[in-house]
């Protein structure tokens, strides 16, 4: 009751009459204050996302939800090499900060789930709720905590369609932010709806200029990211690529010459197990 009173008091007397444009624009400055007075004044949000299930009615979720953001583009990589992507967040992350774009993503796994941390003020974890080859959907579970004077938490879709077109996939990327239960709490998201769908449109489209040069590089100039990538991650990378994990250069120690009966088991004693030695005496030459 003291929200609706608050609410009355400090918006209602200034649209008693209406106001023309330069009076509104005036008014902007103290109308965002004033909202974003009653939101802190309203909001108690969770400190933990646990308060949030990872069921979801995706129909009712779509249908009902409070923003929604959708962008068609083409990225110059296969379907499969996609797909790879996609499954591999956290060797794209640390590309993705090898080439320091911005924002420095962290991402780790857990049990169900991907944990990423925007620096920028966003932190939560993706679950894969509907995996297609050409299609995957995902729930967001996080937080946002930036310019706004209150921690807000919340459930986002984020639905990828994409079709193969040659060495092109065709690509439809569409967010949905569920609606709360608070109305006040729809009511700001509401007003503050062009602003954030803005604020997402830039961040998407900077990305995507920054992901298409990683594919780019990974098509045209694989060595480029695969000399700067540890040990730990080559085997990741090459299969992202499709190519089969080799085994370093082999430094032979003593004579060079093998009959081709030795050569053949020296080769069959590196398939199975390179990791073992990478340092094999030569037999006495025969």
């Amino acid at each position: 009751m003291s929200t609706v009173f608050l609410t009355a008091v400090c918006i209602c007397p200034i649209f008693l009459k209406k106001p023309s444009k330069k009076e509104y624009r005036n008014m902007r400055p103290a109308l965002t204050t004033i909202l974003l007075l009653i939101v802190t004044h309203t909001f108690s949000f969770a400190d933990e996302l646990s308060v949030y299930t990872t069921e979801v009615d995706v129909p009712k979720f779509t249908k009902e939800a409070i923003l929604t953001y959708k962008t068609t583009f083409t990225l110059n990589t296969t379907l499969n090499r996609w797909n790879r992507v996609l499954d591999s967040p956290v060797l794209m992350c640390r590309i993705w900060n090898m080439y320091d774009f911005s924002p420095a993503y962290m991402i780790s796994l857990l049990d169900t789930a991907i944990h990423v941390v925007d620096p920028s003020g966003i932190e939560g974890n993706l679950y894969l709720i509907q995996p297609g080859s050409t299609n995957r959907m995902y729930l967001g579970i996080g937080r946002l905590k930036n310019w706004l004077p209150v921690t807000i938490l919340g459930r986002v879709l984020f639905s990828l369609t994409y079709v193969p077109s040659g060495d092109h996939v065709d690509m439809t990327f569409t967010a949905y932010g569920e609606r709360s239960s608070n109305v006040p709490e729809n009511l700001m998201v509401k007003a503050f709806s062009p602003i954030l769908i803005n604020l997402v449109n830039k961040r998407i489209q900077s990305n995507l200029r920054d992901l298409k040069i990683i594919l780019s590089d990974m098509k045209n100039n694989p060595e480029k990211i695969r000399s700067r990538l540890d040990r730990k991650l080559l085997g990741d990378y090459n299969r992202l690529l499709g190519e089969k994990t080799m085994a370093p250069p082999i430094q032979f120690m003593g004579n060079n010459t093998l009959t081709e009966a030795k050569r053949r088991q020296m080769n069959a004693f590196i398939t199975n197990d390179w990791r073992r030695s990478r340092y094999i005496p030569l037999p006495p030459a025969p």
